[in-house]
């Protein structure tokens, strides 16, 4: 089975490339950064719901995949907020995502200005 990231949703297929099923993942918010863009600091909204719980992380990456954040603790069942400092990084744009069980749920891009 081959798991590809479709817009906001996760498409699972067989090899024969058959739609096995569709989950939306809709009721997962992750808010843009505000501000966006930033120099020192900013912050990021996001939401998942209780039922979700499990091998979940919130992590964010520089434009090659190299993480910069791997935040394993998350909250779940309520709204919920990560400060986030430019403080050692450099002009650019940056990636920050939700994964649940390994699976990419949501992507946004945030960018810093020095």
């Amino acid at each position: 089975m081959i798991t590809k990231k479709n817009g906001g949703n996760v498409i699972d297929k067989d090899e024969s490339n058959n739609l096995m099923g569709i989950s939306a993942f809709e009721d997962i918010i992750l808010d843009q950064n505000n501000p966006n863009p930033f120099s020192e600091t900013t912050e990021i909204n996001y939401y998942i719901p209780s039922k979700y719980n499990g091998s979940s992380r919130l992590f964010i990456t520089d434009e090659n995949g190299s993480h910069i954040i791997n935040e394993a603790v998350i909250c779940f069942g309520k709204p919920c907020q990560i400060s986030f400092s430019a403080k050692n990084l450099i002009t650019g744009i940056y990636i920050y995502g939700i994964e649940i069980n390994g699976k990419l749920l949501k992507t946004k891009k945030m960018m810093i200005i020095k």
